[in-house]
């Protein structure tokens, strides 16, 4: 008989909406991430495959245009894959807190550099 330990974060999908509060990404961006868990599953899925390979640090644009890449190279539905790229810096440094790992590298400010200083 196996003994089920409880999970001490919840779900993983708990664990990522408890991670996305607790490092302040808008609550806009945590709507957005669960009406699209396939997206934060693969994007998570793929993003580990990389970081177990070796690499120190990788760019998460990359990974979103992998998966839109196999998106359409598999559907046959001519849908497209709509992914809005203003999440793609969220995912990263949601992937960062949810592995522990600076893998994905970010701006402090999450946003553009003024032009005039």
């Amino acid at each position: 008989m196996q003994i089920e330990q409880p999970d001490l974060f919840g779900t993983p999908h708990q664990r990522a909406l408890q991670l996305a509060a607790d490092i302040a990404l808008p609550s806009a961006f945590s709507e957005w991430l669960v009406a699209n868990w396939h997206i934060w599953d693969r994007f998570l899925q793929l993003s580990e495959q990389m970081r177990l390979k070796g690499r120190k640090y990788y760019a998460a644009r990359t990974v979103i245009e992998v998966m839109r890449w196999h998106y359409h190279l598999h559907d046959t539905t001519d849908k497209a894959f709509v992914h809005n790229n203003n999440w793609t810096p969220m995912l990263a440094r949601l992937y960062n807190a949810y592995s522990g790992a600076d893998f994905f590298q970010t701006r402090e400010h999450g946003g553009r550099v003024p032009l005039d200083p």
